[in-house]
């Protein structure tokens, strides 16, 4: 398993971490620290289990009220970095 760690921007969640199974691209756990329980109990029950390469994009660019970004959005940016 790989685990990967990014510290999101703009947004009330302090450190997001993923863990990759490397061989089948699956996401095996999704932590986020700070912010919203329930917002991200959401983003966990919808990635935990999928492939990667098909959600990197699922969240990106929402907005969170009058915020340029999201958590969400930050999942998927920080999701773009892993290879």
């Amino acid at each position: 398993m790989e685990e990967h760690s990014f510290v999101p921007q703009g947004v009330c969640c302090k450190k997001i971490s993923v863990i990759i199974d490397p061989d089948t691209g699956l996401i095996k756990d999704l932590n986020l620290t700070g912010g919203c329980p329930g917002g991200h109990e959401v983003l966990r029950k919808i990635l935990i289990g999928k492939k990667l390469h098909e959600v990197k994009d699922l969240f990106k660019g929402l907005k969170c009220g009058n915020r340029a970004t999201s958590c969400a959005d930050q999942v998927s940016i920080f999701l773009n970095t892993i290879k």
